[in-house]
């Protein structure tokens, strides 16, 4: 099974030190590809966003290109927190990235109103599950649209959001998305994978086609 690691950082560098480390210390040849999470803060810009700076995102990827083997496959998870998902996408399409992954959690809180303090003890938190599901579909659509690369299948898209069914998956793809990642569901459901699976497969074997042939069917 192939294992992808995905890594943040607090700074440039320290992306740049931890791909090289993970690189230089797979004596096993276990690790098929890096994902750099650019939704952690910049600790040197005040706790933004790296994701939200285009500059960044794409510094962030050409620095991890170069200190990961050539057989490691690089992924960009962007943020969903901007105002255009397509400017950090060509940027980490400039710095180098293989494919990019979309999208994280959405920043999000909740408050107890009996203590009036918020829930969270860092106050607000990521907002992932069912609810973000239309946010990401929109996100993957816009890149594969707009992206020549993304929707030349140059640089794929990994869909990711409140994937809970067959459907939702279907969604992604429909929207351009070449692969889709679950996260919240497989807490619920540990057998999600093979659910989501024959769900699919039966949908293609209906339609007498493969499931490649869905990819950006909604464009």
């Amino acid at each position: 099974m192939p294992v992808i690691v995905n890594i943040s950082a607090s700074t440039v560098r320290e992306f740049g030190e931890v791909a090289f480390y993970l690189s230089n210390n797979d004596s096993m040849k276990l690790i098929s590809g890096i994902e750099v999470n650019v939704s952690c803060p910049n600790i040197k810009k005040g706790g933004a966003v790296f994701g939200s700076d285009p500059g960044l995102v794409e510094q962030i990827v050409r620095t991890v290109k170069k200190q990961v083997s050539s057989s490691m496959v690089v992924i960009t998870k962007l943020s969903p927190n901007v105002t255009d998902i397509c400017l950090p996408a060509r940027a980490a399409i400039a710095g180098g990235t293989d494919a990019i992954s979309m999208i994280n959690t959405l920043r999000g809180m909740a408050i107890d109103i009996d203590t009036g303090k918020p829930f969270l003890g860092n106050k607000s938190g990521g907002l992932s599950g069912p609810a973000i599901k239309p946010v990401g579909v929109f996100m993957v659509y816009e890149c594969f649209k707009n992206i020549p690369e993304c929707r030349k299948g140059k640089v794929p898209i990994i869909g990711i959001g409140g994937i809970s069914t067959w459907h939702d998956a279907l969604e992604y793809i429909m929207a351009g998305a070449t692969a889709v990642g679950i996260g919240t569901a497989w807490f619920i459901s540990p057998d999600i994978f093979k659910k989501i699976y024959r769900g699919l497969k039966k949908y293609v074997e209906t339609h007498n086609k493969k499931i490649s042939d869905f990819i950006g069917n909604a464009h």
